[in-house]
Order: structure tokens, then sequence, then C-alpha cells
């Protein structure tokens, strides 16, 4: 994890991330070799980055209000809510068919169903405007709505496809 601010950049924690795969018991020979612990548990990228935030908003240590997340973390919906719950906000890229509404749709609330079964849940009504992917809102908007930015050196800018 990197705190950044208009007075530079650090590095303020890290976790070790072992892949899925790596559980299974013919893996953990390899696990002495590697100094990890025995009773390391299976956690995902966005769960360990959660518990370093988590930590970080604990201690009080570091002021900040913004989390910013790749892709990988933008379409985790409870890394992005665990952000939300700690009251801070968050700037996450997401994939280009990621499905949205420009408008909220009417909500059906959980009750009887149509046939019988009662609906557990909460739903969109099925008269909505069907919801439309993000890719189809950038190639609406104007060239000169984009503005490239360089988040790292190096990087590469690409346009919108």
């Amino acid at each position: 994890m990197v705190y950044a601010s208009p007075h530079g950049y650090t590095f303020v924690d890290e976790r070790l991330y072992v892949h899925q795969s790596r559980f299974q018991k013919e893996s953990h020979p390899r696990w002495q070799q590697c100094g990890i612990p025995k009773e390391t548990i299976f956690h995902t990228e966005p769960e360990l980055a959660l518990e370093m935030i988590q930590k970080i908003v604990e201690r009080d240590q570091l002021p900040f209000r913004w989390v910013t997340a790749d892709e990988h973390f933008g379409q985790n919906l409870a890394f992005l809510q665990g952000i939300s719950a700690l009251g801070k906000w968050y700037l996450a890229e997401v994939p280009a068919d990621t499905r949205f509404w420009t408008r909220r749709p009417a909500i059906q609330p959980p009750g009887p169903g149509v046939l019988g079964r009662p609906r557990l849940h909460a739903r969109v009504i099925n008269s909505a405007p069907a919801p439309c992917e993000i890719r189809k809102l950038a190639e609406q908007l104007p060239d000169a709505t984009w503005q490239p930015y360089v988040i790292k050196e190096g990087s590469r800018i690409r346009p919108v496809p």
C-alpha cells in the first residue's frame, strides 16, 4: 500500500499474497523453504488490501479521504463497500463492460411473488430501461471531453476504446 500526498509518496504496508493454487497439500512442503507460516490462510488480493486500509484507519495516523485502485479491485464489490463502510471515498477503474443506469431504476421490494414464491431480495422492476455499458457511454462523449493523464512514469496512455 502506498500513501501519496502533495509532499510525496511512500510505502506504508504490505501483505504476502499466496495464490489459491498454492494452498493445495502438495505445495505445503515448499512453504517452509519460502518462510510462509503454516497457519497462513487464503485471502484474495482485495481482502488483503481492505485489511491494510482498515488498519491504517484504526491507527488514525495518516490523514486521507481517497483510495484509488485498478480494475482488479474496482470490480470487487466487497472491497468497494468495505472502503465506503470506513467512511472513505474511492476512485476505482472498472471493466469497460460494466453495466450501469444513468438514473436509479424503480426497485421492487421483497414480498409476494407473481407465482406464489416470495421474493427474498429487492430487484429492478421488469419495465425498467436496460442498463448500458461504460464503454458505450465513453463512445458517445466528444473527444474534447477526454484529457490524458500520466499515472506513472513510463505508463502508456491509451485512447478510450
